[in-house]
């Protein structure tokens, strides 16, 4: 039987699965909705390399998942792949491998990888689209990429090197675009005994979920019971006011715990907003809250020829409209009576809010 394209226990979501791995179990009922602009972004730009690593490859207006292919993505893949033929041995680009020996069923596409045997040196890259920051030294993900590459070297992996290089050109990380995991294939085995473990517990019976900070990328949050339970019980803790004095130790090791509960808090109050706004826009009624589209910032909607004419008909110099607000006009000596025709405001990004009795007096018009 001919494998399914993705694997169950994905490589990509190792941190959280590793980590919580209950969590496989309930993405797969609470999948992600919609599509995500930074990972079809990615999924372009990874075609775009692999096909740039072709000598016969010329240029193209859009990937075939439609996202453009513009000036930030081609220096993007130029930086990545500059990175790729560095190395000085033949890299393996978008080869899927298997990692058997965390699990059987464990699979994924290594964006580009390659050895060099007379030095035992291995190479594994991995290029990132998105804008939140992607740690290489100890990344799970990393680490299981690293296992399967160690599976097809063999007797002796343990005592390569492996240089683990991740290529983020969107994120503004303080080691900049490219980082460099140094470290060895034994380190990688250990790693990965803990990456089994999870991977095993996550294929059986019952289990476990954990909250932690993998909760913020789990598509089921909303749904998890761990995480609900560890967010009540932080905020009935938030309101314990019995006055005492703590050490220094006991000062930090509160501070610990409060800026965990913190992260738990928002996690599901993230997850609950986003329920409740997905209710609301259904039809149905969340008690006491409904969906707010505050005004955007204002802006001209008139083309540019016609809001220069408007300024020169009135003596006032508009030559930038584009960095002109109708506020900066106003105040240059356009009246308001004047300028209101050609300004508007699109609406805000939609937001839950409570409903006040304030509020709900004015939607029904009672005072």
């Amino acid at each position: 039987m001919s494998d399914p394209e993705h694997s169950r226990l994905a490589p990509s979501a190792a941190a959280i699965w590793v980590n919580c791995p209950g969590s496989v179990l309930l993405q797969e009922q609470y999948p992600e909705a919609g599509t995500n602009e930074a990972r079809e972004w990615g999924t372009a730009a990874h075609w775009l390399a692999a096909s740039r690593m072709d000598p016969a490859w010329t240029s193209v207006p859009a990937a075939p998942n439609g996202v453009p292919v513009d000036h930030e993505m081609a220096d993007a893949v130029t930086d990545y792949l500059d990175v790729v033929r560095g190395h000085g041995v033949e890299m393996f680009i978008e080869r899927k491998v298997r990692m058997g020996s965390i699990h059987p069923d464990i699979f994924g596409t290594l964006d580009a990888h390659g050895f060099d045997h007379s030095r035992r040196v291995a190479y594994l890259d991995d290029f990132k689209g998105g804008f939140g920051l992607v740690e290489v030294v100890d990344n799970w993900q990393f680490v299981i990429y690293a296992s399967g590459m160690m599976d097809l070297i063999g007797p002796g992996a343990h005592e390569w090197t492996f240089y683990i290089t991740v290529v983020q050109p969107r994120g503004f990380h303080r080691d900049g675009p490219v980082r460099v995991w140094k470290t060895t294939g034994a380190e990688i085995a250990r790693l990965a005994r803990a990456a089994r473990v999870a991977a095993e517990e996550a294929s059986g019976n019952n289990p476990r979920t954990t909250p932690g900070p993998w909760c913020h990328h789990c598509t089921a949050k909303h749904a998890c019971k761990a995480l609900h339970a560890a967010g009540i019980q932080a905020a009935e803790a938030s309101f314990d006011a019995t006055p005492f004095d703590l050490p220094p130790e006991g000062i930090a090791f509160e501070l610990t715990l409060l800026r965990r509960a913190e992260a738990r808090i928002a996690d599901r109050l993230a997850s609950i907003e986003a329920q409740a706004m997905s209710e609301i826009r259904a039809g149905k009624v969340v008690p006491g809250w409904s969906i707010d589209h505050p005004p955007g910032r204002e802006e001209w909607i008139k083309p540019v020829e016609e809001v220069l004419g408007l300024g020169a008909l009135w003596g006032v110099s508009l030559s930038k409209p584009g960095a002109i607000t109708p506020a900066q006009a106003r105040k240059a000596g356009l009246p308001e009576e004047v300028v209101a025709p050609y300004r508007g405001r699109k609406s805000g990004k939609a937001t839950l809010v409570p409903i006040t009795p304030a509020a709900a007096r004015a939607a029904f018009g009672n005072s």
